[in-house]
């Protein structure tokens, strides 16, 4: 019997100034939206896959990489797992719009690098 193959997605999500307006309907929250939509569509489908979600242009750094000035004002808000109704809550009450500006194109080397570890 051939090993089952993992699966891994990491959805990267900037909440920098950029992204926040005072209207309801801000970049931010759009894309808030979306990201709630995708999770909740991977825990009722009870997907096995794993999901993992890294913030960019946060008011904290919180990745592996972040040393030496690099890689700055971004977070690994949560590694490889299955989603479920914990992360929904999560993205609901504990991301918010910040105020800082990061790269998203290192946004995406800490979230490849996350792969990389975590498989």
């Amino acid at each position: 019997m051939a090993p089952a193959t993992k699966s891994a997605l990491i959805l990267c999500m900037d909440v920098g100034f950029s992204m926040s307006t005072p209207d309801p309907e801000s970049p931010f929250e759009q894309a808030k939206k979306v990201v709630q939509k995708f999770v909740q569509r991977q825990v009722f489908a009870e997907n096995k896959d794993e999901l993992g979600l890294v913030l960019f242009g946060t008011d904290a750094t919180n990745n592996q990489l972040a040393h030496d000035g690099q890689y700055q004002n971004i977070t690994v808000h949560r590694k490889l797992m299955v989603p479920d109704f914990e992360l929904l809550e999560e993205i609901e009450h504990q991301v918010h719009p910040q105020s800082q500006h990061a790269d998203w194109l290192d946004a995406l080397v800490v979230s490849m690098d996350l792969i990389q570890k975590e498989l």
